[in-house]
């Protein structure tokens, strides 16, 4: 008789969530507790970090969802950069980047402690290619919902 097969995660994708939170520095609770929802994307030109009409129209709409999920814990506001420029400033514009979205975002009515900004630089490209429309797609904030599967009820009293 074959051995019974090794019990996998909860849900698929557990290891590639892990590693994802181990590059932004996060952790989670327990495999399959928190969902993460791939939101939007903006992008930005060369050495800049003003989000053009484009952007802010995208960013409305998120935060219009955002506001309306009773199970959000968070939103990852993750900064990317091209190679172009020295690695330190890359993880400096990512994250004038990030923030510059972090703060439309409140600006839209989300609180600030639920806004968690990450700067990649230009760890995590889009595209490796060398093209100017490679370096564009990596000049990016990418926007993460974390929610929870499970919503826990009100506190019960211990009995005296």
């Amino acid at each position: 008789m074959a051995a019974p097969a090794a019990a996998g995660p909860p849900w698929p994708g557990c290891a590639e969530v892990d590693r994802t939170l181990a590059l932004l520095g996060t952790a989670r609770l327990a495999c399959g507790s928190l969902r993460f929802v791939p939101l939007a994307r903006v992008y930005f030109p060369t050495d800049s970090h003003r989000l053009d009409t484009t952007a802010r129209s995208t960013l409305e709409r998120a935060a219009a969802w955002l506001r309306g999920r009773p199970r959000l814990r968070r939103v990852l506001v993750v900064g990317h950069a091209d190679a172009r420029a020295s690695v330190a400033y890359n993880e400096a514009l990512a994250r004038r980047r990030a923030e510059a979205v972090r703060d439309f975002l409140a600006e839209q009515g989300l609180p600030p402690g639920l806004l968690v900004v990450r700067p990649l630089g230009e760890l995590r490209p889009q595209d490796i290619s060398w093209t100017p429309e490679g370096r564009r797609r990596n000049r990016r904030v990418e926007l993460f919902a974390v929610e929870a599967l499970v919503t826990l009820g009100p506190a019960v009293p211990l009995p005296a």
